[in-house]
């Protein structure tokens, strides 16, 4: 391994030379070898703490913007329990500092509190006219009280905040210019990040992509969420909690705004028993039904993480895999799909390209004979594109699975997973949790720009891992996924097109989720269809440099103006989420470099 590496080092080294000539092919050594330097000190960076979230704030921390003619209103809803007085004085305070003057704060109790709080309010300076009570009536809890709390709030946008969670002092009035940019926006929501028991120090930031509705299902990310006063009315018309108004108002309204700054900071005693970070079954429940799915289940993994199920019509996978020798990954692919998908129907569609190998035309016959697959012949250099093409011209199936054929599956249910989303008509594209065989993560989604055309986030991080953009075991939606193994609907693959032949080794799975979007569908990518990736280990060499300037062509839009299923507040440097530093080259540059460079 290591010999044939080196091999196609020195290869690629003498191609530059020669395609480049001496100088432009040093520089280009150059530039290779301060990218991977630089990728390498961010990581010594994060595990040495010499670049701290902090340090990140000292650069990025919002400052206080203009207020423009128009008088807006914002109002928070402030459910009060007795554990949580104390920290009340800490959100009011808040707001007061807040640079925007024009909010109002309802605090809703039951019967009983309400003597500690008006201690709290007869603490505010005199003249306070912004901050109001409204007890609950006797019999009445305080979690059934949102929605009598959302009738007497009439400001024009209406948040939830918790006792003890403060808004940035800048936050009103970067809400109020959202509003003027974004005139249809419904729904708005920020970062945020946690403060200590103290109060006084930041850290653990949350930075969001924009609207991802299936990273809903996981995380309720829209908790501090400022919504359009009647947007949310109407919600709660059939939602009458808090959180499952939020969920049914997210489903309805057509304009939902991501600003990512840190905006909020959730205080880590603080008492909030409206909202939470996870939502809960129930809520999760009724928010699928209105898609009109059926049967939704829960199921909470041993990290106590909710699994959403329902149900699934049985319908052909066709599994197509294009294969060009290195017959032992292909025995154990196939090996690992005969034991550990017991359902849905399927069928397995070879497409030989170019193989030479005796071993590996006996096993075809071997496959063929027995009919575990069909196997189909595509003459000529081995094109990837093409070979998917063809596989998915002679499928049987509704639902095409292309599947790589170092891909080995590694628990049941992967398949089912996948094909139920073809359900959701929203959906055009559904990818899995890849893992090394070390049990690293290889693939858990595709970020563009990521060290260059795109990438794979997450990868080389531990399953179950958490940090500054989430964690890896949460559903998500992404441009795209990794055509190792990618499912669609066959109606959704022919109103694109298929894969671009163009392409013949690299890219060509990005550019054809792309596409989907851009068709009006959602890529999603679920962390419950868990596959081991030997990536890379039957093709060797070099990405085809048509391939690079193909793929260069078709992502520069999207790479410079950032991939929305991301953050911007993250390095685009490295795989691993991490702040992103003002010195960084920026991912459009990089991509011409990569482009300049080969």
């Amino acid at each position: 391994m290591k010999l044939k590496l080196l091999a196609a080092w020195a290869r690629r080294v003498i191609h530059w030379v020669n395609r480049m000539g001496f100088k432009r092919a040093l520089e280009g050594v150059r530039w290779k070898c301060k990218t991977a330097l630089y990728k390498r000190y961010l990581s010594l960076q994060d595990r040495l703490g010499w670049y701290t979230y902090a340090d990140w704030l000292r650069e990025n921390d919002p400052e206080p913007l203009p207020a423009s003619g128009a008088k807006l209103e914002f109002g928070f809803l402030i459910p009060v329990v007795p554990e949580g007085v104390g920290f009340l004085r800490l959100t009011l305070a808040s707001l007061q500092a807040q640079t925007y003057p024009r909010w109002r704060a309802w605090l809703v109790y039951e019967l009983g509190t309400g003597e500690a709080i008006r201690q709290v309010i007869a603490a505010l300076p005199d003249g306070e006219q912004r901050v109001h009570q409204l007890e609950l009536d006797s019999g009445i809890a305080l979690a059934d009280g949102f929605g009598i709390a959302l009738e007497a709030a009439n400001s024009d946008w209406i948040g939830v905040l918790g006792c003890g969670d403060r808004l940035h002092p800048a936050a009103l009035s970067i809400f109020q210019d959202a509003i003027h940019r974004y005139p249809h926006a419904q729904v708005i929501y920020t970062d945020e990040d946690q403060l200590s028991q103290d109060g006084n120090r930041r850290h653990s930031p949350f930075f969001k992509p924009d609207w991802s509705p299936e990273l809903l299902l996981s995380v309720n990310f829209l908790r501090h969420a400022i919504f359009h006063q009647q947007a949310l009315r109407e919600a709660a018309r059939h939602n009458a909690d808090c959180e499952g108004a939020q969920y049914r108002c997210a489903r309805q309204v057509t304009c939902i705004v991501h600003l990512p700054q840190v905006l909020f900071h959730c205080h880590a005693l603080g008492a909030r028993p409206w909202i939470s970070l996870f939502p809960r079954e129930e809520t999760l429940k009724t928010y699928l039904q209105q898609s009109g799915l059926e049967e939704v289940q829960c199921h909470s993994d041993r990290r106590g993480v909710l699994r959403l199920t329902w149900r699934l019509e049985p319908a052909l996978v066709s599994i197509i895999i294009p294969t060009c020798d290195q017959v032992l990954y292909l025995k154990r692919c196939i090996q690992s799909i005969l034991e550990r998908t017991p359902s849905p129907p399927f069928e397995i569609i070879l497409v030989e390209n170019n193989s030479r190998q005796a071993e590996t035309f006996a096993y075809y016959e071997q496959l063929e004979r027995s009919g575990i697959a069909r196997l189909l012949r595509l003459s000529g250099a081995f094109n990837y594109s093409a070979a998917n093409n063809l596989g998915a011209q002679h499928a049987r199936g509704n639902l095409l699975l292309f599947l790589n054929n170092d891909i080995e599956v590694i628990e049941a249910g992967w398949l089912d997973e996948l094909a139920r989303w073809s359900i959701c008509l929203e959906v055009g594209v559904v990818g899995g949790k890849m893992l090394y065989p070390n049990g690293a993560i290889q693939h858990a989604g595709i970020v563009f720009g990521m060290e260059g055309h795109a990438s794979h986030v997450f990868a080389g991080e531990k399953e179950g891992s958490t940090g500054l953009f989430g964690s890896v075991d949460w559903y998500r939606n992404y441009l795209a996924v990794t055509g190792a193994c990618m499912l669609m609907r066959r109606e959704v693959f022919q109103q694109v097109g298929g894969f671009d032949e163009r392409f013949t080794l690299a890219f060509s799975d990005i550019d054809l989720c792309l596409r989907v979007y851009e068709a009006g569908y959602r890529i999603v990518y679920t962390p419950y269809a868990r596959l081991r990736h030997y990536e890379g280990r039957t093709r060797y060499g070099r990405i085809p440099s048509g391939d690079i300037q193909l793929g260069a062509q078709r992502f520069r839009r999207i790479v410079s103006a950032g991939d929305p299923f991301y953050n911007p507040n993250l390095s685009l440097s490295v795989k691993v989420p991490t702040l992103r530093r003002s010195n960084e080259e920026s991912p459009l540059e990089r991509l011409e470099n990569i482009v300049r460079y080969g």
